[in-house]
């Protein structure tokens, strides 16, 4: 065989199988993944945290963006399935419910479906930057009227038992106006946890050691990995610092999920959507 008919001989099976890897690849992240649904179960020991609520069960769910790509009624019912199934004692509810355009306002009622949640203690929610102003009274209003408690720059203090938890809220770094000094000065005791939502995890540099737990999204994990080159989407001034998971930083804790939905395009790589089971010990 001479040296040009084995070059192509070569070349021919390279070209088919790297244009397969990209089609199963492309398959994958656009069809597949994104409709893949992960229980991330972490155990955290954080600062504060009363013994008798050890194995307290929290669930986290964060980056919906109802409306765009996979992220349909059908499965925002699966997600609220899946999520009781776990029996939470809370639900947080981190921001980017949905997607709204003048076409397609009626995704704003897929909102109400946030009453089927279920847990012991209630279900919390703070806006994400997707909230926008234009539509964020309507969304005030279906999030009410799911029975959800909407922290805006507020502390809420839980009883349970003998002992208390603070769940405390602030507005979105982007599109809103945190306040976390006035959210702080809210926590008039300096003895129980205190558990802090911010959509953007950007807020944690300017944390107080008093906060036993940030809990953030936004980031969706980088939504498309490319190992050893690339995370799509960090949208992070930290990049990635604090892209996803439990992170200790100068003895303070954040933990930030990947979250469920898909923002700029419709695909996840090697991210799936995650509902987080917190068990704080």
């Amino acid at each position: 065989m001479d040296r040009v008919k084995l070059k192509k001989s070569v070349k021919r099976p390279g070209i088919f199988f790297i244009t397969t890897g990209i089609i199963l690849v492309t398959v994958w992240g656009f069809l597949i993944e994104p409709g893949i649904l992960m229980e991330r179960k972490v155990s955290i020991n954080i600062p504060h945290w009363h013994k008798e609520h050890k194995n307290f069960k929290i669930a986290v769910l964060t980056d919906f963006h109802i409306g765009f790509g996979h992220m349909d009624r059908k499965n925002l019912a699966r997600i609220i399935e899946r999520t009781n199934s776990y029996n939470p004692d809370i639900v947080l509810l981190l921001g980017d419910y949905v997607n709204v355009s003048s076409e397609h306002p009626e995704y704003l009622h897929y909102l109400v479906d946030f009453k089927n949640f279920s847990s012991k203690y209630g279900i919390f929610a703070i806006f994400g930057n997707h909230e926008s102003w234009e539509v964020r009274n309507k969304i005030k209003y279906f999030i009410r009227q799911a029975g959800v408690r909407l922290l805006e720059n507020r502390a809420k203090k839980l009883t349970i038992g003998e002992k208390s938890i603070w769940i405390a809220g602030i507005d979105d770094l982007d599109t809103g106006y945190p306040d976390l000094k006035g959210v702080i000065n809210q926590i008039d005791d300096k003895d129980n946890p205190v558990l802090l939502l911010s959509h953007n995890p950007d807020i944690f540099e300017a944390v107080p050691e008093r906060v036993s737990l940030t809990l953030s999204g936004h980031t969706h994990g980088g939504q498309i990995y490319v190992p050893f080159l690339v995370r799509l989407v960090t949208p992070s001034r930290f990049g990635k610092r604090f892209l996803k998971g439990h992170v200790v930083y100068d003895n303070r804790h954040i933990f930030v999920s990947s979250g469920l939905g898909t923002t700029v395009i419709p695909a996840r790589f090697m991210v799936p959507p995650e509902i987080v089971i917190l068990n704080l010990e």
